[in-house]
């Protein structure tokens, strides 16, 4: 409906409540889903869907981090990518006045994948009963550099790794019909670990919320 900046305010955002639902229930249940994607076409909302999740965590003991990998496209190396995630995560804490050791790059250009494990060790020693759902936007952007060579295909088994030993981390990966094709691949992080939804149309109310309260009081449909 609108093509352009993704709404990042709740009042202009309508509709969604399945995708926001789905996400509580997979996340909070006794399995405790570690990892999930939403995929569908360009401009269906996904991004605006993350931008709501950061504003309203799907439960309290969630602390929700956004991830844009559209932003972090410049990255280059494995170390340069771990070490960005691991301060992007610090920082969201620490705005959530959760404090920790900041990141230390040197540590990172030295053995990223052991630093980045060592910092997921210490979350789960830290939060307690708080958890954090890492949402990745844009998953293809990393995909295009591990079909590209710039990354080895090696960290997707890394990831996987990490998401199955973490007990606090979990990860909301979203993307367009390129990441249901990957999560078919029998060689990929996504093949049969996470819970998978479609993000399709607004129904028939919510398409009509979305016309006609913006401009309540001002024109009539």
């Amino acid at each position: 409906y609108i093509v352009g900046m993704p709404v990042k305010t709740s009042e202009m955002f309508f509709g969604r409540q399945d995708i926001f639902d789905w996400v509580r229930e997979n996340i909070a249940s006794k399995t405790q889903e570690r990892s999930l994607i939403i995929y569908g076409e360009r401009r269906m909302g996904k991004t605006s869907v993350l931008y709501q999740l950061l504003q309203t965590p799907p439960t309290p003991h969630h602390i929700c981090m956004l991830f844009d990998l559209q932003l972090y496209n410049y990255l280059s190396t494995i170390p340069e990518f771990l070490f960005e995630l691991a301060t992007q995560i610090w920082t969201r804490l620490t705005q959530a006045e959760i404090m920790l050791d900041e990141p230390n790059w040197d540590i990172y250009s030295a053995n990223p994948h052991r630093a980045f494990r060592d910092f997921c060790d210490l979350l789960d020693r830290t939060l307690g009963e708080y958890r954090v759902l890492v949402m990745m936007d844009e998953f293809g952007v990393l995909m295009d550099k591990v079909r590209n060579k710039v990354f080895e295909a090696s960290l997707f088994d890394y990831l996987r790794g990490l998401i199955q030993r973490s007990s606090t981390l979990s990860f909301l990966f979203t993307g367009a019909y390129e990441i249901r094709r990957m999560q078919q691949d029998y060689g990929s992080i996504l093949f049969n670990m996470p819970k998978v939804l479609k993000i399709s149309y607004l129904t028939t109310g919510e398409a009509t919320e979305l016309i006609q309260k913006p401009v309540e009081g001002l024109l009539s449909y």
